[in-house]
């Protein structure tokens, strides 16, 4: 397969959404998620892509990843102390 075109990618954004709900708590980070993972693969188009759900899902996996790795690092009560 081609380089996805921008339109293919936006075209992907309901699967996406869905997939990004499983994986992260509340409609906005999974929609803040959709948008980074939008935004990353238009930024790192490959020449050639072979799968490009598989490639988006793994896009969007690894950043739900660090999402919850930040979330579990935050205080209990989520405050964020001033320095």
């Amino acid at each position: 397969t081609e380089v996805p075109a921008i339109d293919d990618l936006l075209h992907q954004t309901r699967w996406l959404g869905r997939l990004a709900r499983t994986l992260v708590r509340g409609a906005a980070a999974a929609e803040d998620l959709v948008q980074d993972t939008v935004c990353d693969a238009l930024m790192q188009r490959p020449a050639r892509l072979l799968d490009p759900r598989a490639w988006l899902s793994t896009i969007l996996r690894r950043r739900a990843q660090r999402h919850r790795a930040r979330e579990a690092a935050r205080p209990a009560g989520g405050a964020v102390r001033a320095a």
